[in-house]
């Protein structure tokens, strides 16, 4: 390298017609041989300027100020203040700018071949995930259907010798659903401080259901538990019973949930591959459920079935069907923050809401008999086994509502525009009334059509317009896309 340097500036000498030897350092090569170092350093003539005081001079001297000591002196380190400096504020400071948003993210994927100028990298973004949720169970009555002998007192009510529980506890574990949520959003401003973003979920309808039926000789006894309003005292509707009457009792629940949300967003704070952002909008929840029971039973020769009051011999059926539904609609407003973390091509967030607002809860009842002799019905009324005129209708209570939310998610980075994420999301809600809420089980039965009992007319309240609201969950795997700009 020194010869190399050596070789340009005798090069470049040589055009200038200057000697390099009265110029160059005396420890600088100019040949193979090491040349001696000078005793006195050259003295370098400049030309005389055209304003000089004296134009006859040979040579041009600057004036020098008075008391100006023109001694040659030798170096020393503390005359040349090598790291120091005579007037420190005016020392020259090292140049700082903020953490571009920029600067985070490509440092965090240097060597990735597209570099995202900002911890999120887009300006606008939208997504499509895949949903696999679980509900918390539903809670029937338990043991609401039974089996029993007709020789016992009641058949088939509970506390009786031969009483047997045949639909278990009552819980109802719809398993997983299915379904679909998609969002969008855009930063407003180009810092990315200021950004909306709106979404939704929807998840499929599951249903779960028993049923329970008899042989064509009335084998086993089947039975639907009540409480008699009168005396409070546990007793049956009997459906099914040995010699008497055959038939079947089939129950069924189903659930859906949607939502949606859109939020203002806001970043407080990031650092060059961690966002904080804040949420501040409206969540919007629907809960939709329905509770069906239905019942046939039918004589067996030499027995009838009752009918309004009315015996009806063989081949005659009683057909009843009891449907509650039960709907939550939740309006409120809601807080949150967004974390993102970013490193090399993958990324994790995490986000945290809470809204706060109203439920409305809807009960829908209502109950239908039938009288059906061989294959034609003949006469239907109001009415079924639990939904009877004193609690049929609508129905609406307003209640408060808390809907705190966690999703947890984690992503790789696929292209430039595109990115790929599985998460795990759990979701509360504080009140809700689900359809096996609203069942009563005292029951007047002067009120049910197909009871001996039955007597048109009279004032009764039982069973009433129940709200028993309970809380609500939902938690899951999500699985998506996500394409950004």
């Amino acid at each position: 390298m020194r010869r190399i340097a050596t070789a340009v500036a005798a090069a470049l000498f040589s055009v200038t017609g200057l000697a390099a030897d009265q110029f160059l350092p005396p420890y600088l090569d100019v040949s193979d041989t090491q040349k001696t170092p000078a005793v006195k350093p050259p003295v370098f003539k400049a030309p005389p300027p055209s304003n000089a005081n004296d134009p006859s001079a040979d040579e041009y001297h600057p004036p020098v100020p008075p008391n100006i000591d023109q001694t040659p002196k030798e170096p020393t380190p503390d005359s040349l203040n090598v790291g120091q400096s005579e007037n420190p504020s005016s020392e020259i400071q090292p140049l700082t700018k903020p953490p571009l948003m920029g600067d985070g993210m490509a440092q965090a994927i240097s060597g990735f071949p597209f570099l995202p100028e900002s911890p999120a990298g887009y300006r606008f973004w939208a997504g499509a995930e895949a949903l696999l949720w679980w509900e918390k169970d539903e809670h029937l009555p338990a043991n609401l259907v039974t089996s029993g002998l007709p020789t016992d007192a009641v058949p088939g009510a509970l506390g009786q010798p031969n009483t047997l529980g045949l639909s278990g506890p009552g819980n109802v574990n719809f398993g997983p659903f299915a379904g679909l949520r998609l969002f969008a959003g855009a930063w407003l401003d180009p810092q990315q401080i200021l950004g909306v973003e709106a979404g939704g979920f929807v998840l499929q309808e599951q249903g779960q259901g028993f049923n329970f039926n008899s042989t064509v000789g009335g084998n086993p006894l089947l039975a639907l538990r009540h409480f008699d309003a009168a005396s409070g005292a546990q007793d049956a509707f009997v459906i099914a019973s040995p010699s008497s009457s055959t038939g079947g009792i089939a129950v069924q629940t189903d659930s859906q949930l949607w939502g949606a949300d859109a939020n203002v967003l806001h970043t407080f704070f990031w650092t060059r591959s961690f966002r904080l952002v804040g949420l501040f909008g409206f969540r919007y929840l629907d809960l939709s459920e329905a509770l069906s029971i239905q019942t046939r039973s039918m004589a067996i020769s030499g027995s009838a079935v009752s009918f309004l009051g009315q015996s009806f011999a063989a081949p005659s059926y009683d057909l009843t069907a009891d449907r509650f539904n039960a709907r939550n609609q939740f309006f409120g407003g809601q807080v949150g923050l967004r974390s993102e973390y970013y490193f090399s091509h993958f990324f994790v967030a995490a986000i945290g809401k809470l809204a706060v607002g109203q439920t409305d809860e809807v009960r829908n009842a209502l109950g239908v008999s039938t009288l059906q002799i061989g294959t034609t019905p003949v006469q239907s009324t109001a009415g079924g086994l639990f939904a009877v005129p004193s609690n049929s209708g609508h129905f609406v209570n307003e209640d408060l509502g808390i809907v705190p939310e966690l999703q947890l998610k984690g992503g790789v980075l696929l292209t430039r525009w595109l990115r790929a994420t599985i998460g795990y999301d759990v979701l509360y809600w504080s009140r809700v009334l689900r359809a096996s809420d609203t069942l009563d089980l005292t029951v007047d039965t002067r009120q049910v059509p197909t009871s001996p009992a039955y007597q048109p007319g009279v004032a009764v309240h039982s069973p009433s317009a129940m709200f028993n609201p309970s809380s609500f969950w939902v938690q899951g795997l999500t699985l998506g896309l996500e394409f950004t700009y």
